[in-house]
């Protein structure tokens, strides 16, 4: 009785986990050019030199190719565990390799922007690190505060447009 609880729980847990990051796959497969233009928006905001600049988007430009790797392989492991949850009996050996598989794509995907985010305030000076990370700031604040609505460097800017002051 225990063990059965116990897998319930585990694929509870897969689900939810899959759940929480299907909107992050969503955002992140934007089409290349997309994201390409968005760091060259950081980059300009950054003012950063022509070298800087070029070192700049040469880091992201290497880091986005490898997360649509990890990407891909997350988007097969998350549809293998839906289809294999949706068996009468799923098996649980398989279920738990697909968990173990999506768990790993989702720490190297993690480690993904940390080693960009690392790598790219590598090359940049105190103030341009603390300009980069308000820009992120102020942008991943924009973004949590309308769900569901289109991204906003789709839009086109970075920085949130500057408050009026009331007369």
């Amino acid at each position: 009785m225990k063990g059965r609880f116990n897998f319930k729980l585990w694929a509870l847990v897969a689900l939810l986990s899959a759940f929480l990051l299907s909107p992050a796959v969503g955002q992140a497969q934007e089409e290349p050019g997309q994201f390409k233009e968005w760091k060259a928006k950081l980059a300009k905001e950054l003012q950063l030199s022509p070298e800087k600049e070029a070192k700049f988007m040469a880091v992201a430009d290497r880091y986005a190719k490898s997360r649509l790797r990890i990407y891909e392989s997350l988007k097969k492991s998350q549809a293998d565990l839906s289809t294999a949850m949706a068996a009468p009996k799923p098996e649980a050996a398989k279920v738990q390799g697909l968990v173990k598989a999506i768990t790993t794509a989702q720490d190297k995907l993690l480690n993904s922007y940390k080693g960009e985010r690392d790598a790219e305030m590598a090359g940049l000076s105190p103030l341009e690190q603390g300009r980069y990370l308000v820009i992120l700031h102020q942008w991943r604040t924009r973004m949590y505060e309308k769900p569901g609505k289109e991204m906003e460097h789709q839009k086109g800017g970075m920085t949130p447009p500057k408050e009026e002051k009331a007369k």
